[in-house]
Formats: structure tokens, C-alpha cells, sequence
């Protein structure tokens, strides 16, 4: 089956994408256009004193902190380099705080990657980003699933953003997001929601967020603000919220993890317009659905997967007051 590549694998095999969300505190986007080496920071385009930088980010585990390359012909600015940042809050939110800035040389990028990774958020100025920003993985140096599904999904996104003539989102080529398997795979950023085996219907369904959440959640990997257990709590109340819980913030954490990460016990805050309610629900491993699926088509890497299970959802707390939350 070594023909197979690792996406349609995962499809076959019924592994679900709910709660795979990549959990990182901070994320720098370069501007940087294709080709990508495999480890994108190899590329040619790329300075020493940067790759520096995510030789120490990656060397200390957990890896906390992401450097992304993006591209768009169409945002480019001549003479000039774009570096987007997004920083998560600490406490309650609805998504990182995303800040945008400009560099008439790639050398200067380092710098703001050490502020990105070591300071707090700030007050925003005149640097706050206003955009909505879509990121579509199309790194198929990194792996051929990436490049197979995500360009004709880039295309296809850029194609809904002209016909439909929306305004305040971009939607962006990126190097290696996480998780080939589930490809074509995007983030959406302020809020760091994950999406894979994301079709044409989905990603319209994301760039207008409105109608019916039904095809988007089909594709709902998870939110990277929560722990991955708590991801999939969040994924199914989404359905009964629809898109206005997209804007409610929340903040969730896990009470019970047995070692062998067969059952979590989990809760999730949730700030709505009129209350805050606090949820818990037993997140519970299904062993019949074990199984060994290749991490990438690239390497003989295989990781252990299963589902879970979302068991006794429960309201814990309702107050009737508002909680002042850091947002973007």
C-alpha cells in the first residue's frame, strides 16, 4: 500500500481529525515566496541569524513557538517584507493578537521573532491587523499530499474571495502547517482554529462564516488555544452554538488524565453574550478504532491513533455576568 499516499490512508482508515489543533503559544509569518526546502528554514532566501532562531525554538521541548513561510503575489509589496504575528493571551479569548509588520530587509526578521517569542501581547497601535487571515499548506517539498491537495484548494479560495468580492480576509500559500495526513490542512488566524480534509464547500463555508457550521465542522481539526482533549468538547458544542460561538470567549483546561490518555476528564468556559457557563464532559478513548497510520508519505514513520468520544456533557457553572476577555 506504500502507493497510497498518507492523506488518502487516513481517509480510508476512518481516523477522525477532531482534536489534532497544534497547540502553539506564538507564531511568526514570513514572507517568503516558493520553492521551500523541506525544512523550510533551509531554504536559500532565508538568513543565518533567523534559522538560528527556530534551531532554538524547535531545540527546547515542548516546542511552544512557530515560524511559518507564506506567500501571495497579490499582497506583495515592492521593496518590502511582510512578518505577521500572533501571540495568545493568557486567560480568556477568542484568538491571539495578531499584529502586522514591514522590513525593507529579511535580515531584520530575527529581531522581531525574539520580541514575538518573549514578550507578552502589548496594546496594539497602528500595527493591529484588521484582516482575517487564511493559511493553506501547499509545502510539498515537506510532503506531496500538501502540494496534491493544497494548491487546487489555494486556487480555489482565492477564486471564492474574487467572486464573491469579500474584503478583509486573505488567504495565503504556507509552508508546513502539521498533520500531511489530514491534507489539504488550513489555520485560520486571529482565532488558530485547524481544518483538514477541507473541501471547496468548507472553505467557502470558513471565509464567509455564515449559514449552516455543518460542512466546515466535517473538516474541524480544533481550536490550538485549548488542549487537545478540550478541542474536542469545544468541536461539539460548535454545532450547537453554529458560527456566533466562533466570537464567544472561552477558556478550557483538563482535570483528569489517566496515563495511558484512554479517558480525560475536561472542562471549558464559555463567555456568550448573556452568561457565562462552565461545561464539563469525559473525553473517553475508542480502542476498537486503534491503529497505525503513517505519519507523512515521506519516512517510515507510523504514530498510534484512535477516536474519542465525547461522553456526559454537563453544565457546571451559569452566572449571569459578562467576564472582561483579551481578544483580537
Amino acid at each position: 500500500m506504500s502507493h497510497i499516499s498518507c492523506s488518502e490512508l487516513t481517509r480510508q482508515s476512518g481516523n477522525s481529525l477532531s482534536g489534532t489543533a497544534l497547540t502553539y503559544e506564538n507564531y511568526l509569518l514570513v514572507e517568503c515566496p516558493p520553492p521551500w526546502n523541506s525544512y523550510d528554514l533551509e531554504t536559500p532566501k532565508i538568513p543565518d541569524n533567523l534559522r538560528a532562531v527556530g534551531d532554538e525554538i524547535y531545540g527546547n521541548k515542548p516546542v511552544k513557538n512557530r515560524i511559518l513561510l507564506i506567500y501571495n503575489p497579490l499582497y506583495h509589496q515592492e521593496n518590502s517584507i511582510r512578518v505577521l504575528t500572533f501571540r495568545k493571551p493568557p486567560g480568556w479569548t477568542r484568538g491571539y493578537v495578531g499584529q502586522e509588520f514591514f522590513v525593507s530587509n529579511i535580515n531584520e526578521v530575527a529581531s522581531l521573532a525574539h520580541h514575538c517569542f518573549t514578550s507578552p501581547p502589548e496594546e496594539l497601535g497602528e500595527n493591529r491587523l484588521k484582516t482575517r487571515d487564511i493559511l493553506i499548506c501547499t509545502h510539498g517539498q515537506n510532503d506531496r499530499c500538501c502540494a496534491r491537495y493544497g494548491n487546487p484548494l489555494y486556487r480555489q479560495g482565492l477564486k471564492i474571495i474574487e467572486d464573491l468580492s469579500l474584503t478583509n480576509i486573505r488567504i495565503w500559500q504556507t509552508s508546513h502547517i502539521g498533520g500531511h495526513r489530514f491534507a489539504p490542512i488550513a489555520i485560520a488566524f486571529p482565532d488558530g482554529r485547524y481544518y483538514g480534509q477541507i473541501d471547496s464547500a468548507a472553505l467557502q463555508a470558513l471565509l464567509m462564516q455564515s449559514g449552516s457550521l455543518h460542512e466546515l465542522n466535517k473538516a474541524y481539526r480544533g481550536w490550538g488555544i485549548l488542549p487537545k482533549p478540550v478541542q474536542l468538547l469545544e468541536k461539539e458544542l460548535l454545532t450547537k452554538w453554529g458560527f456566533p460561538g466562533f466570537n464567544f470567549t472561552m477558556n478550557g483546561r483538563i482535570l483528569i488524565e489517566t496515563p495511558n490518555r484512554l479517558y480525560y476528564r475536561v472542562e471549558l468556559s464559555v463567555n456568550t453574550p448573556n452568561q457565562v457557563i462552565t461545561y464539563q464532559a469525559d473525553i473517553i478513548g475508542d480502542e476498537t478504532t486503534r491503529i497505525d497510520l503513517p505519519e507523512s508519505c515521506v519516512g517510515d514513520y507510523q504514530e498510534t491513533v484512535m477516536n474519542y468520544q465525547v461522553k456526559g456533557i454537563e453544565i457546571i457553572e451559569t452566572r449571569e455576568v459578562s467576564i472582561a476577555s483579551s481578544t483580537v
